[in-house]
């Protein structure tokens, strides 16, 4: 009997541990236990850099960090996924809580990772009409991540880019209608989550209506787009990231960022719109801030407006080191003067700190921080990433096709687009050669492709001798086919009459089909996925 009550009493002592509580009580116990340094360290993510994981003085920056703050979070930056799984075991081992691990994945860990093949940009994804594929997607780049360690994919993109002009969003958008914007945003994100990850949507209340830039200098936002985040928060996204940005009439003063203002952050987002998951800043050291408040002043205030994680990210030195030397430590110690004085309540930070640890259990990081890295390059992804980029491709033509290529075929380029030239071995020409016009006047048909088009640069890389180039062929009266590998809005420059195949992208993947659908291999799909108006 007495062997029977003391096994019966073991068993009891084993219900009542940490590991059989269920996770509300098992968060509960160790925010309990955590010391106000341990609740501050949890609310920052910092940069990790992978490919600088072999410097001493970056990995002494971190073991400070993790050893002296307590910090919840990584921030992974650039390298190869062995380095960044060496340097996540490495930091998962020292550091006392298990840490959550934050990617910027928008088009797959190719974001950050060189060793991986990218996915089509959001733009280009905005082209395709079967949104299954969108889904299908997510569930890759979610795998892919858990391969490489990470936890939360700082992605999906939500903006709707309505401003044309919009120097940093363009191609991280699904598109200009918030409908198809909502649509997109949400297969993909479904996808991830079901591959175990958290998904976050982003930029909070909308970075597509402006020309600024946030790591320049605070855009001003003149119009919100709410629809597609309240989307993906019904469909039950984890995490949602906010932009440095001045919306003015959502914000409680003139030239208040998004970052700072409670009416927006809690009023709004997790009140009015109902998001009960992860807020997170952007990255705090932008310019958007950096060039208008003091360091230790904007954690505070950002923690204060209601995020739960304090994002800092960068991967260039001097700029990671001040990040985690200066302007972390700096922000800890204001947060906890805050607190010490009243400025800031003790029991606001403890439901930050148990949001994240719930984060963190429900990921089943309080049992285990071990992960199976595997390549992230699959056969499955690869065949998915030919087949997306064919079915964004766009034709945009008075005729609804392309010309017909007859006889002597010439292409002329514009940027260096080996596939397409291999796959058509046809004569080939440059698009400013000085004797151009001598040389294609012989030929029947052309295709003409432009790659050096891009959002960073005055009508989108359309210089003028560009310009005069392409009117010149046109009043040769030779039959045309426009191939456009980079941004649509380049269109709103274009004023030839040419049959126009828009690629979106110049991925190998991309010239692969557009060359078989110059070769009426393969028919065009896509649909513009954004207005020229």
């Amino acid at each position: 009997m007495d062997g029977a009550i003391k096994i019966l009493i073991t068993l009891l002592l084993l219900l009542r541990s940490e590991a059989y509580l269920s996770g509300s009580e098992r968060v509960e116990q160790m925010l309990a236990r955590m010391s106000l340094e341990e609740k501050i360290g949890q609310v920052f993510a910092i940069p990790a850099c992978p490919w600088r994981g072999g410097e001493v003085e970056h990995v002494q920056d971190l073991h400070i960090l993790l050893d002296t703050h307590h910090i919840g979070s990584l921030l992974l930056q650039r390298g190869t996924s062995a380095e960044q799984v060496a340097l996540i075991q490495a930091l998962q081992g020292r550091s006392s809580t298990p840490l959550l691990c934050l990617q910027d994945g928008e088009w797959g860990v190719a974001m950050r990772l060189t060793d991986a093949r990218p996915f089509p940009r959001n733009l280009t994804l905005g082209a395709i009409q079967n949104d299954a594929l969108l889904y299908e997607l997510g569930k890759e780049i979610g795998q892919q991540c858990r391969h490489v360690g990470a936890h939360l994919n700082l992605a999906p993109v939500v903006d709707v880019n309505s401003n044309p002009d919009n120097p940093i969003i363009g191609m991280r958008s699904f598109g200009s209608d918030p409908e198809r914007v909502a649509q997109k945003g949400c297969q993909l994100m479904l996808g991830m989550q079901a591959s175990g990850i958290v998904a976050c949507a982003k930029h909070f209340p909308g970075h597509g209506d402006t020309s600024g830039d946030s790591h320049l200098d605070l855009p001003h936002v003149t119009h919100a787009e709410l629809l597609p985040f309240q989307r993906l928060i019904d469909a039950g996204v984890g995490a949602v990231m906010t932009g440095h940005l001045y919306v003015e009439d959502l914000v409680e003063r003139p030239g208040l960022p998004v970052t700072f203002s409670r009416r927006v952050v809690t009023d709004l987002l997790q009140s009015a719109m109902g998001f009960e998951g992860l807020v997170i800043t952007d990255a705090l050291n932008m310019q958007a801030l950096a060039k208008h408040w003091p360091a230790h002043e904007i954690g505070l205030r950002a923690l204060e407006a209601g995020h739960d994680i304090l994002l800092y990210g960068d991967h260039i030195a001097p700029n990671i080191d001040q990040i985690l030397r200066l302007e972390v430590p700096a922000a800890i110690a204001a947060i906890k003067q805050a607190i010490l004085e009243g400025r800031l309540s003790q029991a606001e930070l403890d439901q930050h700190v148990r949001k994240i640890l719930g984060v963190k259990e429900r990921l089943g990081l309080l049992d285990s921080t071990a992960f199976e890295s595997e390549p992230v390059n699959t056969e499955r992804g690869q065949a998915l990433r030919q087949q997306l980029f064919a079915e964004a491709l766009t034709c945009l033509s008075p005729s609804g096709g392309l010309s017909a290529l007859q006889g002597r075929v010439a292409l002329i380029t514009w940027g260096e687009v080996p596939v397409l030239t291999r796959e058509l071995d046809l004569p080939v020409f440059s698009l400013l050669e000085q004797a151009l016009v001598d040389q294609i006047s012989g030929f029947d048909a052309l295709i003409i492709s432009l790659k050096e088009l891009s959002a960073q640069l005055p009508r989108f890389g359309l210089y003028d001798q560009i310009l005069e180039r392409l009117a010149v062929i046109q009043a040769l009266n030779i039959p045309t086919t426009l191939v456009l590998f980079g941004t649509p809005y380049a269109l709103r420059h274009l004023k030839q009459d040419f049959a126009i195949l828009v690629a979106y992208e110049a991925d190998t993947a991309a010239q692969k089909a557009a060359a078989e659908a110059i070769k009426a291999k393969r028919p065009c799909q896509g649909a513009l996925p954004i207005s020229l108006k």
